[in-house]
């Protein structure tokens, strides 16, 4: 959703963050009922939802989960290479740190694209593998993004380990926020903290149940980790859209268009 002319960026998050208005606008009233606590969190449509969106855009998310996962590793043995490290357990700290941001730069705006990418699944609308890519141009507002919550996520999980593993979840939606509705950094990571807050109990289920599917995956030699990487994201594009989207939460039922599914890379 872009802000309109006549609105600042101040007054449009004021409103999103649940101000009173006479007249709420349909693009309002997901966050709105979500930061109320009026939202029907139901663990089971959700799940159910977003399954059905990996059947109908499998092809076009496997894709780019393999390209995300392919310039990781490329990018990774490129700076090991040119930086002649032979022994990775001797890596010293300011080299760690280097490759730490070197990564976080490359794969914001690649997860950031995936997550879009669920989100987009949620709407119904057309997708290509190439889509991954996007959102590149919003590289340092995302990377710096990335590189807040995973300090403050290090910084938690050194404390109490529990800390930590709060921040990964409630900044889980900071990504999307930057780059559907172009908030700033701070602004993005509180309205993903103050929409999780209300609704904690259900993501800590949501993200303990993908913990154990993913090691789970581990019987089948990695293969289910083709559908559990796609429907991971579908199920955070899912939820996304039902907190912070436009208009009603979609039923469980399915809309699919089968033009709409096929790989178009």
């Amino acid at each position: 959703m872009r802000i309109g002319r006549n609105e600042s960026k101040e007054a449009w998050v004021n409103n999103q963050f649940g101000q009173p208005q006479e007249k709420t606008s349909a693009a309002q009233s997901n966050l709105a009922r979500a930061l109320s606590g009026k939202y029907q969190f139901n663990l089971k449509s959700v799940f159910l939802r977003s399954n059905d969106l990996v059947r109908q855009y499998l092809w076009v998310l496997l894709p780019a989960c393999f390209l995300v996962i392919a310039a990781v590793m490329l990018v990774a043995v490129m700076m090991v290479q040119s930086m002649n490290i032979t022994d990775v357990t001797q890596i010293s700290p300011a080299t760690q740190g280097m490759m730490d941001v070197v990564l976080i730069l490359l794969m914001a705006p690649l997860v950031t694209g995936l997550m879009m990418m669920g989100v987009h699944c949620a709407r119904r609308e057309r997708l290509r593998a190439l889509d991954l890519f996007r959102y590149l141009p919003l590289i340092l507002p995302l990377a710096l993004a990335q590189l807040l919550i995973s300090i403050l996520t290090q910084f938690g999980l050194a404390l109490l380990v529990l800390p930590g593993l709060y921040v990964f979840m409630a900044s889980v939606f900071t990504l999307p926020l930057i780059a559907d509705k172009r908030l700033p950094v701070s602004q993005a990571l509180l309205l993903s903290c103050r929409v999780v807050n209300k609704y904690l109990g259900y993501f800590v289920v949501v993200f303990l149940s993908f913990a154990a599917l993913f090691l789970l995956s581990v019987v089948t030699l990695g293969l289910a980790l083709i559908w559990i990487v796609p429907l991971y994201y579908t199920t955070l594009g899912t939820l996304y859209e039902d907190l912070f989207g436009n208009g009603e939460p979609p039923s469980s039922q399915p809309a699919a268009a089968e033009d709409e599914s096929r790989f178009d890379a």
